[in-house]
């Protein structure tokens, strides 16, 4: 800009800039004038919208902004989709949903506007209609990973464990190197009485990326395909791996009661209990073998 002062792509860039940097004056000083100057340019309506609405507490004149913008660039789906958004940081849940179904009127087959909703709907509980959204895209999309996985998840919610494996398994072809299908698929497994597949597939998530979900998983298929000694072994490293997390102290505590240790056991739910006192069912699990350290040193 110091040798060409009026380079579009150089301003352009260097609000971007600016805007990931939180100079948020910055950001709207440039706007402000570009928005004059590139009246047609979406970028400067959506980062000044983006401050305004959510850094500056100007919600009212952020959508001024972007309605400003949307009647430059009518189809602009980045414009759509920062409208929706600011609907849904205002409270207002069903105009964005409203909105973006009334653009998806008018343009079936928009990528974007369909994520987006269908991400809506899902988050609000509408388990079935967000369904259908991810279908509709998965029918241009065949190969969509975040589609796919998240169809699978959708399906979950509404207790379809069989439409979510499938979608999972689409996953898991399309990309078997993305541990996100892996641990869907394990979970489906595992809630559908399949341990040892579920733990399977467990170990393939692990193995791409050592994530605690997938661990979790593993462990958690192991005791119920009673595979004790090896579920020791995983909430083990689980505990080593993240220790501040309760869930594997106490899954720790399971096995060990299990395993008939119940001094361990007790020392695992204490753990859960330290890093979380609401954890119900540790407390729950730790009073009972309590009682039973008791019984057995009164009748010995």
């Amino acid at each position: 800009l110091a040798h060409h002062p009026d380079n579009p792509d150089a301003i352009e860039g260097k609000v971007r800039s600016l805007y990931h940097m939180k100079r948020w004056d910055e950001v709207l000083q440039i706007c402000v004038v570009c928005r004059g100057r590139y009246p047609k340019e979406p970028v400067y309506y959506l980062l000044e919208a983006r401050v305004r609405g959510w850094q500056t507490g100007e919600g009212d004149l952020a959508r001024s902004i972007i309605l400003e913008g949307l009647s430059m660039a009518p189809s602009d789906e980045h414009l759509i989709s920062l409208l929706s958004d600011l609907h849904v940081h205002q409270g207002q849940v069903d105009s964005a949903i409203g909105l973006l179904s009334s653009e998806i009127g008018e343009h079936p087959h928009n990528y974007a506007l369909l994520f987006r909703l269908a991400s809506l709907l899902a988050q609000e509980g509408n388990y079935a209609s967000a369904s259908a959204y991810y279908d509709q895209i998965l029918t241009d999309h065949p190969n969509d990973i975040p589609a796919l996985y998240l169809a699978g998840e959708t399906c979950e919610l509404m207790g379809d464990p069989d439409s979510a494996l499938t979608r999972y398994n689409s996953v898991v072809a399309v990309n078997p190197a993305d541990p996100r299908g892996w641990i869907g698929r394990s979970r489906v497994l595992y809630e559908s009485g399949n341990p040892h597949e579920s733990r399977r597939s467990a170990i393939q998530a692990a193995s791409l990326s050592d994530l605690e979900e997938a661990w979790q998983l593993r462990g958690k298929a192991e005791i119920a395909a009673g595979m004790l000694e090896d579920a020791r072994k995983t909430f083990t490293y689980i505990t080593l791996n993240w220790p501040d997390h309760s869930q594997g102290w106490r899954y720790l505590g399971d096995v060990m009661l299990l395993l008939n240790e119940d001094k361990a056991a007790c020392l695992s739910y204490s753990r859960a209990l330290e890093i979380d006192p609401e954890d119900r069912e540790a407390r729950e699990a730790k009073i009972r073998i309590q009682e039973r350290i008791q019984e057995i040193e009164v009748s010995l």
